[in-house]
């Protein structure tokens, strides 16, 4: 079967690194995104907008009826979810809602966050763990998660990789750029840092599978902000000491780690280590100035 992609979402960090992943597989491919170039971003057919019936049209005259349909919708910030909870509700769940009402007959994958947990638990995380966001961002994520219950869902922990100008490592760089080493937090806070090329790989490898289902997309290995942020700062050649403040902003939780087991019964696997995964980060970065 001819596999056909609509991407919503695909001009952003994720989404990018997605589109050329399918196209790289030989996929027909095409894109919805208030970023993307009207109708045509080189060979990616593109609608610049939200998800919508008019989006669905010019995809579907493009490159015909999907296959699959990939949701990368939404603020992809708990703080600009806070900021704006009603167009990322519209952006999250709405869009959700709409495809899978009007394409029925693709495979819905779904990306969902580690959000959904809330303050679950210190140790690694389960599909099974019962839902209990806490911020705004975790309750959408939540919401689409139903609307898509009969698809796939991709739970994605701390991603991270060239082309990420938001989050915590891009403030890293750019204060230590400029020698200012103070955050916000303990430090101490347990992520689980997944890097955009494994997280593309596991999108794929769930497209490919079949029925429902729910799967986290982490590593399984614990590392703390500060840790993380003490190898970036030595990728970057910087020498300032770590300061956090102590303050924890609301809807961020102190511990963030999956339990891959079940993506691993899918034959996917993680391949890029935090460490070396850090260096190219702060040698992207570099390479913008």
């Amino acid at each position: 079967m001819e596999r056909v992609g609509y991407v919503v979402g695909g001009a952003g960090f994720l989404g990018s690194h997605l589109v050329d992943r399918l196209l790289r597989d030989g996929w027909r491919v095409g894109v919805v995104d208030p970023l993307a170039t009207p109708f045509a971003t080189g060979a990616v057919p593109s609608f610049r907008g939200l998800a919508s019936a008019d989006a669905l049209r010019v995809l579907h005259a493009a490159i015909g009826a999907p296959s699959h349909v990939f949701h990368l919708g939404g603020s992809g910030s708990v703080g600009l979810a806070a900021a704006d909870p009603d167009g990322d509700r519209f952006r999250t769940v709405e869009s959700v809602r709409l495809l899978v009402e009007t394409v029925p007959f693709a495979r819905h994958v779904l990306v969902s966050s580690a959000a959904v947990y809330g303050e679950a638990s210190a140790g690694p995380l389960a599909e099974s763990t019962v839902l209990a966001p806490i911020s705004v961002y975790g309750r959408h994520k939540a919401e689409a998660e139903a609307l898509a219950r009969d698809h796939a869902v991709v739970r994605l922990f701390s991603v991270y990789g060239p082309g990420l100008r938001k989050q915590l490592l891009w403030e890293a760089c750019t204060k230590l750029r400029r020698g200012d080493a103070s955050f916000s937090g303990t430090g101490a806070e347990l992520r689980d840092w997944l890097h955009v090329d494994d997280a593309v790989s596991l999108l794929v490898t769930v497209a490919a599978a079949s029925g429902p289902l729910v799967v986290n997309g982490g590593t399984g290995r614990a590392a703390t902000v500060e840790s993380a942020l003490a190898q970036l700062r030595s990728a970057l050649g910087c020498d300032a000491t770590l300061a956090f403040s102590g303050e924890v902003r609301a809807g961020d939780p102190r511990s963030l780690v999956a339990d891959p087991a079940r993506a691993r019964t899918l034959g996917w696997a993680p391949r890029v280590a935090l460490s070396d995964g850090l260096v190219e980060y702060a040698r992207w970065f570099e390479a913008l100035a």
